[in-house]
């Protein structure tokens, strides 16, 4: 049984939403954080919002704009988390969103839109630049944050930075 192209799609980004919607719910909920701290702390949230907006639009430049937060949040995350207990709910996610990023090459590749991608992608890079540096001074500004999450793994790489 063949999988409908479509289908595949709107099941990446259902179950994209489904991961932003637990991560609300474990910082904003179970962990108390103030909003700005779940969007810096959990940047994937705002990284999957991109692409989500992006499919739902079906606007494949502002898919491609979301392909530098997705790489590095959610590729990167693959390397950065531990891979035991609570951390395979953020790897579970980190997974989603790489499958995120191997459909958002495709479509692209698939309608040949190469023009428009490369715009999306370098004023994804762009914000990128901007937003990284924010991000990071924000979650090294709030280290009573990270305490309360709890992950000393975690703690480490952000200390390290």
């Amino acid at each position: 049984m063949k999988l409908n192209y479509k289908i595949a799609g709107f099941i990446i980004a259902g179950l994209n939403f489904l991961a932003i919607l637990n991560s609300a719910w474990f910082f904003l909920v179970i962990s108390r954080l103030p909003f700005l701290a779940w969007l810096c702390f959990n940047a994937c949230a705002p990284s999957v919002v991109i692409f989500l907006t992006g499919f739902l639009l079906q606007s494949r430049r502002l898919m491609a704009a979301s392909l530098p937060f997705l790489l590095y949040f959610g590729g990167g995350g693959l390397f950065v988390f531990g891979w035991h207990g609570t951390s395979l709910i953020a790897q579970a996610g980190h997974i989603l969103m790489v499958a995120a990023c191997v459909y958002i090459i495709s479509e692209i590749t698939k309608a040949k839109a190469w023009k428009k991608a490369l715009n999306g992608l370098v004023a994804g890079i762009i914000v990128f630049a901007v937003v990284m540096p924010l991000q990071n001074r924000f979650v090294k500004n709030h280290p009573e944050y990270l305490k309360k999450l709890g992950d000393p793994k975690f703690e480490k790489v952000i200390n390290k930075n």
